[in-house]
């Protein structure tokens, strides 16, 4: 399995990260990135939750047909 979130890795970003946008302008960029994963988040899981509403729907629908 691949490991994305090794130490390593996120050190390198963050030294990356200050020197392209400075320190004063990084922690806004990690809030953001923040909230676009939550909102992705909450964007998935209410996909899901609607699939899983549209699979179990007509199951119990044909079951009070018969």
């Amino acid at each position: 399995m691949i490991d994305f979130f090794s130490p390593e890795k996120i050190l390198l970003v963050v030294a990356v990260g200050l020197l392209f946008m400075g320190p004063k302008r990084l922690p806004a960029i990690g809030r953001w990135v923040g909230r676009t994963l939550k909102e992705l988040q909450k964007g998935a899981s209410g996909l899901s939750d609607e699939l899983k509403a549209g699979l179990t729907a007509p199951v119990a629908a044909d079951a009070t047909k018969e």
